[in-house]
C-alpha cells in the first residue's frame, strides 16, 4: 500500500512538471505575453470618483449572406411549384423520366426531386416504371 502511495505521489509530481513545461512552451509559441494573460486573471481598472469607466460599444452582428435563389430553367414555368413542375415533366414523357433527368431539366436539388416524387406517389399521380424511372399513373 505504501509503495502504491509513493508511486502515485511520484506520478502527480511528474505530471505537474510536465504541465509547467507545456505552459512554458505554449507561452513561447504565442509570443510570450499572450500565454500569461490567459493564465492570470485580468484586474479590473480602479475607479476614481472623478473618472467614469467608458462602456464598451457593442458591434452589431455581421449580416449573414442571403442564399441565392435558384431559377427554374429550360422552359419550366417559373410560377409553378416544385410538385407541379416535376409532375408536368413526368406526365409529358412517354417512357418515363429518371431522377437524374429531372434534376438536369429543373435545376432542383436531389432532396427536392425525391420529396416531390414521394409526394406525387402518395397522391397516386405517378408510379415507378423501374428503379429510378417514374411515369404518369395510368387509369
Amino acid at each position: 500500500m505504501k509503495n502504491v502511495q509513493k508511486e502515485l505521489l511520484f506520478i502527480s509530481k511528474t505530471i505537474s512538471k510536465l504541465s509547467a513545461k507545456v505552459e512554458k512552451l505554449a507561452q513561447e509559441l504565442m509570443g510570450g505575453d499572450a500565454g500569461k494573460a490567459s493564465a492570470k486573471k485580468a484586474k479590473a481598472p480602479r475607479r476614481n470618483k472623478k473618472t467614469k469607466v467608458k462602456q464598451a460599444v457593442r458591434k452589431s452582428p455581421a449580416k449573414k449572406a442571403t442564399p441565392r435563389k435558384r431559377t427554374v430553367s429550360k422552359g419550366v414555368a417559373s410560377g409553378a411549384g416544385i410538385l407541379d413542375t416535376v409532375y408536368g415533366m413526368i406526365s409529358r414523357s412517354r417512357n418515363g423520366v429518371s431522377v437524374a433527368q429531372l434534376r438536369e431539366k429543373t435545376d432542383f436539388e436531389v432532396r427536392q426531386v425525391n420529396n416531390a416524387i414521394y409526394k406525387l406517389k402518395q397522391k397516386g399521380k405517378i408510379e415507378a416504371l423501374s428503379r429510378g424511372v417514374y411515369g404518369k399513373k395510368k387509369g
